[in-house]
């Protein structure tokens, strides 16, 4: 699917069709090097009529963090034979602060094996977590500390040593509010879920979405091209062939998520001592309904029902019923 220029024919030959010729379309997309700013992210969406729901309000001040010190590691080259790096490491956690160490290694590779020359601490990072309070993050904040008494350093490892602990607070500062590759690929992925989308290929990457979203589909595509990354929808006609594949690969997806689940709520049900709040058998039924409700639109799509996703399903959602004789139930308060 990365030349996608050959199929310029066939969606040219197509242009012209009526809108009741397609069975849908198949999604593509692939996000690299981004660096999307939340809140104008947020806005752009917006502009286009697409929802922000799966967008997140805030991004947790203890990622930003982690990602921040992750950026302080580096490999040098290699200098007569002898290696240095920048590893990261973590010390530590408690209720109120996160601790992590850069370390420098060097090592000698002259005889083809690693012989370590040098294992010491030169830096101290610490995340001050603050407080949470009505879906804010308040009173956080970050310390990038050097500990490089008695250690000398070459030109380069001072060179980086020193870029990475003066920037460390504002690169922290970017990470709270730009989204990298990994949060966008995650936005995308569950913006495709919440239009139905059905995952065509086993390892993930490869959707169908029906007709009935190709708008949205095409507002996304726009987006993500915006952002500097691809995005690539393919209609896909209304033919035999092609419903059976989106059928095989909707009951394949389905079939997948209900053994997850149901090997979940039989982990509980194995456990005679075993009690559940409303919220997780909640979640449980919840999935149950969204099943059931994805098995009745792709049917009605493909013309077609899955026998097997039908019986999985029912078979699931008989076993969250057995769910209610585990709810915890609460105390009653006896009257004053």
């Amino acid at each position: 699917m990365s030349n996608t220029s050959v199929m310029d024919g066939y969606t040219g030959a197509i242009t012209a069709l009526p809108e009741e010729a397609f069975l849908g379309s198949l999604l593509f997309f692939s996000i690299s090097n981004a660096d999307v700013q939340l809140d104008q992210a947020r806005q752009q969406l917006s502009a286009l009529g697409l929802s922000t729901d799966q967008l997140r309000k805030n991004l947790r001040p203890v990622d930003a963090f982690r990602k921040t010190a992750r950026d302080c590691g580096h490999k040098f080259k290699a200098v007569d034979n002898v290696k240095s790096e920048f590893l990261v490491r973590a010390l530590g956690e408690d209720a109120d602060q996160v601790h992590m160490q850069i370390i420098l290694e060097r090592a000698d590779w002259s005889s083809g094996t690693k012989r370590r020359l040098l294992y010491q601490k030169v830096a101290e990072l610490t995340f001050n977590r603050g407080k949470k309070k009505d879906g804010e993050y308040l009173g956080h904040s970050v310390e990038a500390l050097r500990t490089t008494d008695g250690i000398d350093l070459t030109p380069c490892e001072e060179g980086r040593l020193s870029q990475a602990l003066t920037t460390f607070t504002h690169r922290y500062n970017h990470h709270l509010n730009h989204l990298d590759s990994h949060a966008v690929r995650t936005f995308v992925r569950e913006y495709i879920q919440e239009l139905s989308g059905v995952c065509v290929k086993e390892s993930g990457g490869l959707y169908f979405v029906k007709q009935d979203h190709a708008t949205a589909v095409g507002k996304l595509a726009f987006w993500v091209r915006r952002i500097g990354s691809q995005f690539h929808h393919l209609p896909l006609l209304n033919l035999a062939e092609q419903r059976g594949m989106i059928l095989e690969a909707f009951e394949d997806e389905a079939v997948t998520e209900v053994e997850r689940l149901m090997v979940e709520v039989k982990s509980i049900l194995s456990d005679p001592t075993r009690v559940i709040e409303d919220k997780t058998f909640d979640t449980y039924a919840m999935k149950a309904a969204e099943l059931k409700q994805k098995l009745t639109e792709s049917s009605e799509v493909l013309g077609a029902r899955s026998e097997r996703a039908t019986m999985e399903i029912d078979m699931y959602a008989k076993q969250v019923v057995h769910l209610l004789d585990r709810i915890k139930t609460k105390p009653r308060v006896k009257a004053g």
